[in-house]
C-alpha cells in the first residue's frame, strides 16, 4: 500500500506539470507551452512593475502634500494661539470696562443727569453721550462675543483636521511600507 499511495502522488505531479493540449509524452509542446505561459506572466510582472513605479511617485507626491498640509496646521495653530492671547487681552480690557460702567452708573443715574442739566441742551448733550457710549460698549461686546464664537469654531475644525491628517499620515505610511515589501 505504501508504494500504491506514492505512485499516486507521482502521477497527480505528472498530470500537474503536464502542459494542458500537449501528449503526456511530447515534452517538446509542454516546453513551448509552459515557456509562453513564462512569457505572458513576464509581461505581467513588467506591467507591475512599471504601474508600481508610477503608484510609488504618486505615494510620494501624496506625502510631499501631507507635508505641506501640516505646516499649514501647524501655522493655523500659531494663529488660532495668537487669537486666543488678543482675545483674553479684549475680555480683560471689557470686564475692567464693564466694572467702571457699572460703577459710574451708580453715580450717574438718570436722575443725576437731569438736576446736573442747567438747561434742556445739556440734559440732550449728556443723555446722547450715555446713548453713545452704551451703543459702543455693546458694539464691543458684541465683537468680543462673536470672535470668541468664531475662535471656538476654528479650534474645533484644527483639531479635528489634525486627527483626520495624522490618520491619513498613518495609512499613507502603511501603504508605503506595502509598497516597499513588494518590491
Amino acid at each position: 500500500t505504501f508504494n500504491f499511495k506514492f505512485q499516486f502522488y507521482i502521477l497527480h505531479f505528472t498530470f500537474y506539470i503536464r502542459a494542458q493540449g500537449c501528449p503526456a509524452t511530447d515534452y517538446d509542446c509542454q516546453i513551448a507551452e509552459l515557456q509562453r505561459e513564462y512569457d505572458s506572466r513576464k509581461d505581467a510582472h513588467e506591467k507591475n512593475k512599471i504601474q508600481l513605479t508610477a503608484y510609488s511617485a504618486q505615494l510620494i507626491t501624496l506625502k510631499k502634500k501631507l507635508v505641506d498640509l501640516e505646516k499649514k496646521l501647524k501655522l493655523t495653530e500659531k494663529e488660532i494661539l495668537n487669537r486666543e492671547i488678543e482675545l483674553g487681552v479684549q475680555q480683560e480690557l471689557l470686564s475692567d470696562r464693564l466694572r467702571e460702567m457699572y460703577k459710574r452708573g451708580r453715580e450717574f443715574t438718570l436722575l443725576a443727569v437731569l438736576f446736573s442739566s442747567k438747561t434742556v441742551a445739556d440734559l440732550n448733550q449728556g443723555l446722547g453721550l450715555r446713548r453713545t457710549g452704551a451703543q459702543q460698549d455693546w458694539q464691543i461686546i458684541n465683537g468680543i462675543s462673536q470672535k470668541i464664537i468664531s475662535l471656538k469654531k476654528d479650534k474645533e475644525s484644527f483639531k479635528k483636521n489634525q486627527t483626520s491628517l495624522a490618520n491619513l499620515k498613518i495609512q499613507v505610511d502603511k501603504q508605503a511600507d506595502f509598497l516597499a515589501g513588494e518590491v
